[in-house]
């Protein structure tokens, strides 16, 4: 066997080894190309949770202002408040939580200025023979100012707010805040009282959003090769269904492969933390995707989206920690039955009992033998879904037999619409008949 044949068959045994006796080492871990990527939607904790859903509202001032729009301001807190969350009911008497507002300042008033804006016009003349041989007079072009006049309107609004348990007296929130305006208007300014309106209405905004939890959307990169598929199931909202494929799996050998598998562990994790409806199960989810990310980093600590996502969930967890002694109160025990059991009742009432399915409706589904399928497809026929998806709700689907894929059709349920990873937020176009608009803690869209 002469020398090329030698050099032939040993690269046919190295491609034959790469493809055949070692498979792992054709599929490359790592993250993706912008194809294999996702949008995730971070809960932001709100900034105070008052224990008491029970509120009242006191509006007063140290400034000249007007009754009306003080009651304006006390009007537009109790509806915006009412409106974002469904937990909170307006008291008459003995409310839980106080929300008092002193106006310090609400003034707005126009005035004018006269100002030059720069035109095209005439910046000289010059004498210039014409064809016939005269003399003329030509204008020379250029820019040119001109005055004009400009309506400046102006208005400033500062309030000192603070939020009180009612029952202790202790502060649970405070601040001064400050809406601020101005502006130039060449033509039909708005009125001095459309500008107080915006103003209000900006005031009552600031105040309501300390109470509720808002969304952001964070593109994240996906695992491509030896986890491929648990990254399709990601993209497509399967949160359950990814966790259990990512479980099944052994432990990879290689450091920096292991570290994408926990990596694709803490997206899972991060979705499902961010669909509860309740608060402490969102902050349980994320400690799970802590712990994970954190032993991500560890062994693959060169990976930059490892540290970006620890830190995302770290920053997180760290909002929810300033309310924990709140919301465990609120959401835990008798407290949390209590809510479950009138969101139900409410439920119940709308649409009556043979349209509302939850948890227990599924396992009875499924212990009287219907499949998977047979499941999924029943779900779509019900105009209301109430499933406990929390940790505690989840548990006992596993313990009844409920599987993964079942768990995620339940899930799918509830959004109302596919889920859409890629490209927007999946709960934009819920409406009032979708449960998402019952859950307690989550603003309407």
């Amino acid at each position: 066997m002469n020398k090329l044949s030698i050099n032939l068959v040993f690269v046919l045994t190295v491609l034959v080894a790469s493809t055949v006796l070692l498979p792992s080492q054709t599929l490359a871990q790592g993250l993706g190309s912008r194809k294999n990527r996702m949008v995730l939607y971070p809960k932001q904790a709100p900034r105070v949770f008052p224990v008491g859903a029970n509120f009242a509202v006191k509006v007063s001032t140290t400034a000249l202002i007007r009754s009306d729009h003080l009651r304006q301001i006390k009007d537009g807190i109790e509806k915006s408040l009412a409106n974002y969350d469904r937990r909170f009911k307006l008291a008459a008497y003995r409310p839980e939580t106080i929300i008092s507002c002193t106006i310090t300042e609400l003034t707005a008033f126009s005035q004018y200025e006269t100002r030059s804006r720069a035109v095209q016009g005439t910046v000289g003349t010059s004498r210039e023979v014409d064809a016939a041989g005269n003399s003329v007079e030509v204008a020379i072009p250029g820019i040119v100012y001109e005055p004009f006049t400009l309506t400046i309107l102006e208005g400033h609004l500062t309030a000192n707010y603070e939020t009180k348990d009612a029952l202790t007296g202790k502060t649970l929130d405070a601040d001064t805040l400050t809406v601020d305006f101005r502006d130039g208007f060449v033509e039909r300014p708005p009125s001095t009282h459309t500008l107080y309106q915006a103003m209000i209405k900006n005031l009552t905004m600031l105040i309501a959003s300390r109470f509720v939890i808002d969304f952001q959307a964070v593109t994240v990169a996906l695992p491509r090769g030896k986890l491929r598929r648990v990254s399709d199931l990601l993209q497509n909202g399967l949160w359950n269904s990814a966790l259990k494929e990512l479980n099944a799996l052994p432990p990879f050998k290689n450091s920096s492969d292991e570290a994408y598998r926990l990596y694709a562990l803490g997206v899972a994790y991060e979705g499902l933390a961010y669909e509860t409806p309740f608060l402490q199960p969102t902050r349980d989810y994320l400690e799970l995707a802590a712990k994970v990310y954190r032993d991500a980093r560890q062994k693959h600590s060169g990976e930059a989206e490892l540290h970006t996502s620890l830190r995302r969930v770290e920053d997180l967890l760290a909002a929810y920690q300033k309310i924990d002694s709140n919301v465990r109160a609120y959401e835990t025990g008798e407290r949390r039955k209590k809510i479950e059991s009138l969101l139900i009742s409410d439920i119940q009432k709308r649409f009556g009992n043979n349209e509302f399915v939850n948890n227990n409706t599924i396992i009875t589904w499924l212990r009287s033998g219907a499949d998977e399928s047979e499941v999924a497809k029943r779900l779509l026929n019900f105009k209301s879904r109430y499933f406990d998806l929390s940790p505690a709700g989840l548990a006992t689907l596993s313990d009844a037999g409920v599987s993964a894929t079942v768990i995620d059709a339940m899930r799918e349920a509830m959004r109302g619409k596919p889920y859409e990873g890629k490209t927007r937020r999946k709960w934009t176009e819920l409406n009032e008949e979708n449960l998402l608009g019952f859950y307690p803690q989550l603003i309407a869209w």
